[in-house]
């Protein structure tokens, strides 16, 4: 039971998708309880505790390939900013983005510009740029149901996907109050804004 909750988004609990990709855990609560209560956990080993349908839920660890692969693309985006001249804060550390009520998630690379984060803030409310490298086999319809979420952060304007086994780069970019996705399948990928040319993201390098 949760309490709290009004009938909208008792309504959006309902009907919520039964499948799901993470074990969940018996905790239930909304981002603004998950947020404060997130800070006095222990660290999890398997991976990164996320909030998707107000239940807690622990996003796996990939391995090391998925690590390298993410600071790769990290490298790519602090590079492509700092050649253009663009000062912004590059995170890999799982930085929380609180999407609405029911949905905190903590994607692989965000970039934000502004006065860097203190560390006492839980969640980053402005990201502009989000990566994420998903595992071998990941759907794409899997892939686009995570942009129109992330699409719900006003601020954001690029979300970058990359999966392991696919030499495609999916790019959501928004202009306006406009989404477009489009495959990318050359070295050279234009993120305007900011207004920087990001070299080859893709892993391994090629």
């Amino acid at each position: 039971m949760i309490h709290g909750v009004s009938h909208y988004l008792l309504r959006k609990l309902l009907v919520r998708p039964s499948k799901r990709k993470h074990k969940p855990s018996p905790v239930m609560m909304l981002a603004e309880s998950f947020l404060p209560w997130l800070a006095q956990q222990p660290a999890d080993a398997d991976g990164r505790r996320e909030l998707v349908w107000a239940e807690v839920v622990t996003r796996p660890d990939h391995g090391a390939d998925h690590a390298r692969a993410r600071a790769h693309v990290a490298d790519c985006l602090a590079q492509a900013l700092a050649a253009a001249g663009v000062k912004a804060d590059v995170h890999t550390d799982g930085t929380l983005i609180r999407i609405d009520d029911l949905h905190v998630w903590a994607p692989d690379v965000v970039v934000r510009f502004g006065t860097p984060l203190p560390p006492d803030v839980p969640a980053c409310d402005d990201p502009v740029i989000i990566a994420e490298i998903l595992p071998a086999g990941t759907p794409r319809k899997d892939m686009q149901e995570r942009a129109a979420f992330y699409f719900q952060v006003a601020s954001l304007r690029h979300y970058l996907i990359l999966r392991l086994d696919d030499p495609v780069v999916i790019h959501h970019g928004r202009q306006d109050d406009m989404v477009q996705a489009r495959m990318v399948r050359d070295d050279t990928l234009y993120l305007d804004p900011p207004g920087v040319k990001l070299g080859d993201p893709r892993w391994p390098p090629r």
